[in-house]
């Protein structure tokens, strides 16, 4: 089984489209865990087990604390709000590094976009 480790931040250049694109589409999106995905604590990891795939997922620092923000719906601009809050960063740059993150766990079938 191959383990694939969740980064964050990523790359930028992982995003199709535009910036601003991809922040608008974003924008109207709730986003929650899916609880379709076995999850596990492991050494301030939470690891995940993908039996659709075949792969497994770890996550830790602020990909973890990304991940414990959605254990309830929450919408993407509330999202960015407390990420840029608790970081301490302004609110494009939050978006920039946060959204292709975003996109990998719902990818991955972690994560809900709605």
């Amino acid at each position: 089984m191959a383990k694939s480790t969740l980064k964050y931040p990523l790359i930028s250049n992982d995003m199709t489209g535009s910036k601003a694109e991809l922040t608008a589409k974003w924008q109207s999106k709730v986003l929650s865990q899916s609880n379709e995905v076995p999850c596990t604590e492991l050494d301030r990891e939470l690891v995940f087990l993908s039996i659709e795939n075949g792969k497994y997922y770890a996550l830790k620092g602020t990909a973890r604390r990304i991940w414990e923000l959605l254990s309830l719906p929450t919408s993407f601009g509330e999202l960015m709000e407390k990420l840029s809050a608790e970081y301490r960063i302004d609110a494009e740059r939050c978006t920039a590094e946060t959204l292709p993150f975003l996109e990998k766990l719902v990818a991955a079938g972690l994560a809900k976009a709605v």
